[in-house]
């Protein structure tokens, strides 16, 4: 199962929807703005009903600093999300907690 970045597919909407979130005045995570870059499934048929969001940093954009897996069953209608940090014994990904 190969997930994409949404903003491939549908780069208009993509461009009015990614979110960021801006850290200031903490000792971790550093200041700055942190991306929410969202991935999907785009294996061809598939029905997984999975997605992934990833955060990343500007400077560090091939670094992931933590990841919110989640996925979504037609008959709850409603999203079951897992938060799943990428390095868990990290102290950046404690303080994102």
């Amino acid at each position: 199962m190969y997930y994409g970045p949404f903003l491939e597919r549908f780069p208009e909407v993509a461009a009015q929807e990614t979110r960021v979130i801006t850290a200031q005045g903490h000792a971790l995570p550093p200041d700055g703005e942190y991306g929410l870059v969202e991935l999907f499934c785009t294996e061809p048929g598939c029905d997984c009903r999975r997605g992934t969001i990833v955060f990343r940093h500007p400077l560090e954009p091939q670094k992931l600093l933590a990841t919110i897996s989640y996925g979504w069953e037609r008959r709850l209608l409603c999203p079951m999300v897992l938060a799943q940090m990428i390095r868990t014994s990290s102290a950046k990904c404690k303080a994102l907690t």
